[in-house]
Order: C-alpha cells, then sequence, then structure tokens
C-alpha cells in the first residue's frame, strides 16, 4: 500500500484551562493536505464521542452548533477561556495523542490514546469536548485566510455533531464519509456560484 499521509496530533492540559496543541503531517501530495487535516479532525472528533458514550451530548451539540460560514470568529469565541498554545511536543500528564495514516487503496489507520484519566475516566467529560473545541479553533487558524478550508472544516464539524448513534464499529467509515460530504458541499457550492 502506497502512503498518502501520515499526521499526528497531541493536545495536552498542563492545566484546566492551558491547552497545547502540538501537529505534524507529511502529504504525499501538499494540495490534498487541507484534505487530511480534516479528515485527521473528523477521526478525532468521531473518537471523541465514541469515548464519551451516553455523556457524548454536550460535544456533539457544540459540533452541531457550528457556524460553517464564520467557523473561525465563532471557534475564537468558544475557547476565549482558554489559552491555547502551538507547540513542538506536549508534555503534560492528561491529554489526548491521535494518529492517522492513509494510503492511495482509499484505506486508512487511526490511532488514538486518552492519557492521565485513570480507568474511570475522570475528567473526562471536560477534557474531551475541550481538546475537540481547542482543535477546532486551532486549525482553523493555522489556515486564517483560507475560506474554503474554514468551510469544509465547519461543515465537517456540524456534520459530526448532527451524526447520532455514532458507535466504535462506525470508526473506519464515518469519518471518511464525512469528510467527503463536507469538501463535496464547499466544493458544489462554489462551483453552483461560479456557474
Amino acid at each position: 500500500m502506497t502512503v498518502t499521509f501520515v499526521g499526528s496530533i497531541s493536545i495536552g492540559f498542563p492545566s484546566p484551562n492551558l491547552v497545547t496543541v502540538a501537529a505534524g503531517g507529511i502529504s504525499r501530495n501538499p494540495d490534498l493536505r487541507p484534505l487530511h487535516e480534516t479528515l485527521l479532525f473528523a477521526y478525532y472528533a468521531t473518537q471523541q464521542i465514541v469515548s464519551l458514550e451516553k455523556h457524548a451530548g454536550p460535544l456533539s451539540s457544540f459540533l452541531e452548533g457550528t457556524n460553517i460560514t464564520d467557523s473561525l470568529n465563532q471557534a475564537r469565541e468558544r475557547v476565549a477561556h482558554l489559552d491555547v498554545r502551538s507547540e513542538h511536543e506536549t508534555t503534560a500528564e492528561i491529554g489526548f495523542i491521535a494518529n492517522l495514516t492513509t494510503y492511495e487503496e482509499q484505506k486508512s489507520s487511526f490511532g488514538f490514546e486518552a492519557r492521565g484519566f485513570g480507568r474511570r475516566g475522570k475528567g473526562l467529560g471536560y477534557y474531551a469536548p475541550t481538546s475537540t473545541s481547542a482543535l477546532l479553533y486551532w486549525l482553523l487558524q493555522q489556515r486564517p485566510e483560507d475560506y474554503e478550508f474554514h468551510e469544509a472544516l465547519g461543515t465537517l464539524a456540524w456534520l459530526i455533531g448532527t451524526t447520532k448513534g455514532i458507535r466504535s464499529k462506525d470508526m473506519v467509515a464515518i469519518p471518511i464519509q464525512l469528510t467527503g460530504a463536507a469538501w463535496q458541499a464547499v466544493r458544489g457550492a462554489g462551483a453552483d456560484e461560479s456557474g
């Protein structure tokens, strides 16, 4: 299998209101990097919903409430109580690590680890949604002038939030389907406006 993208995200919480994000990735085709970053977000957010199980309602509602046309400003407002920082690496004891590898054969492999929560998941109800909102903001502000990316990521967040009943068996198909649908909605809308 030919690898097309390898990406990782590490989100740590040195304190409850300080979020550090360390991310990296290599795309075989640099033009596809925005697509791969949205796919990584889709896997991350979907995994958080699955991890929260019956407590996923607030995260789903948060994502469903994403403003597709002004996602960066809305995300900035939503994390205003947090200090979100870029780091080369995150060493906090509490946090999440996600890795994604995609292949030309339209397959992918995703790894996810939550650390510092113990067997009972103490604090997961706060840190999982908070990390997801911080990641959404962080990704958007990395490309401040890329409005197509903003709209695709905003649409993707909304789609994830409106998809009900996501279970662990859906972890392979749902992120890929929703990412494709988000980009199709954005590019289809652009084609409709120009044509």
